[in-house]
């Protein structure tokens, strides 16, 4: 017998599965903006700054 929460989220059973997903890929995106700032800041000292 299936649960009756399945029945009622039927309708919305993409939203149900890619809600997660987006939340985890936008998780992984924040952690990597430190890292990118970094590396910006690192690659302007090394070139000299902005001149």
């Amino acid at each position: 017998m299936k649960n009756p929460v399945f029945k009622q989220i039927k309708q919305y059973r993409n939203v149900f599965i890619l809600t997660p997903v987006l939340m985890i890929i936008s998780g992984i995106l924040e952690t990597m903006i430190p890292l990118i700032t970094t590396h910006i800041i690192d690659d302007g000292i090394s070139a000299g700054g902005p001149n």
